[in-house]
């Protein structure tokens, strides 16, 4: 899966409820762990990330494309 890809699942992964990153790393797996990291800074870049009082990190704001 290339990058752009990825960053989109785990964005839509984290659009369905708020989550922590170890949920993202449980999920995605199979994934190299590098390819999951440059992927986090696709989102990043976004900004579209913001994380709750307990730590978990959820999806909002304008750039979110929810498909």
């Amino acid at each position: 899966m290339d990058l752009k890809g990825l960053s989109v699942e785990i964005e839509q992964y984290i659009g369905e409820e708020p989550r922590f990153f170890s949920d993202i790393l449980r999920k995605f797996i199979n994934q190299p762990y590098r390819d999951i990291l440059l992927a986090w800074s696709i989102i990043r870049e976004k900004d579209v990330l913001k994380r709750d009082e307990e730590g978990h990190y959820l999806i909002y704001g304008e750039n979110f494309i929810q498909i």
